[in-house]
């Protein structure tokens, strides 16, 4: 029994060590990309990815710095798996429609776009108005 609590013990310290690396790269992540350092936020994201992959908010900001360097089906890659891990997020849905637009997908971009003004986005609305009509 004693062996068994040790073996959980060090499994918990482990996983929150792991945690905490992951936590550390989605951090530098972020700062990085309000430097508009996007490829040093990708690399950090991708780093918080590989050792936590269903972080959705990593993939999230991961695609926002691809779309800040008009990489926009890498973009469009990391939105389609944050929505997979957290489907209601509105915002990982209006930027999906705003990469699709930008390499001329306009139908289904303008059906992300309205799909987050139906999760709360009040400003896919006026999105879709300039874009979509």
């Amino acid at each position: 029994m004693k062996k068994v609590l040790i073996v959980l013990i060090a499994i918990i310290s482990v996983s929150n060590v792991y945690s905490q690396t992951a936590e550390t790269y989605y951090n530098k992540g972020n700062s990085k990309n309000e430097l508009q350092d996007h490829r040093g936020a990708i690399a950090d994201f991708s780093k918080a990815l590989e050792l936590n992959p269903n972080d959705a908010s990593a993939y999230y900001n991961r695609g926002n710095s691809k779309y800040e360097l008009q990489d926009y089906r890498g973009a469009i890659a990391d939105y389609n798996k944050s929505i997979e891990l957290n489907p209601n997020d509105a915002e990982a849905y209006l930027n999906r429609g705003l990469s699709k637009y930008s390499l001329k997908m306009k139908d289904s971009g303008c059906l992300d776009l309205s799909k987050a003004g139906e999760l709360g986005y009040e400003n896919a609305y006026e999105k879709i108005r300039k874009l979509c009509n």
